[in-house]
């Protein structure tokens, strides 16, 4: 009967040490895990920063671009006025000339 206790006591031994062995196993696992979840969090967190970065220098140049834009626009309308004052004038100076012209021809009408 001890014979059958010690070998009972064995097994269970025995039993119990794989069960402690497969704990730390896994105990280990997790703590892999863990630290693998620690460094993905820190590189997430650096690209987040670098994303953030990114942003805010594409926002600066975009805000720019508009800046930009908005500038060419008025450049754009003022030279559209100078354009259509030019015409004006031009049509005005080649309409005096036509009647320079004319009251040239008919002067010696008057005379």
């Amino acid at each position: 009967m001890t014979q059958e206790l010690l070998k009972t006591a064995s097994l269970k031994l025995k039993d119990e040490e794989a069960k402690l062995k497969t704990y730390e196993e896994r105990l280990k696992t997790s703590r892999m895990n863990h630290e693998n979840l620690k460094l993905k969090s820190h590189e997430t967190k650096l690209r987040l920063n670098t994303s953030k970065k990114e942003f805010k220098k594409v926002a600066k140049q975009y805000q720019i671009t508009l800046e930009l834009l908005n500038r060419y626009q008025t450049l754009g309308k003022t030279l559209s006025d100078f354009e259509d004052l030019l015409h004006t004038k031009t049509t005005e100076a080649n309409n005096l000339k036509q009647l320079s012209t004319e009251v040239i021809n008919n002067k010696h009408i008057l005379q």
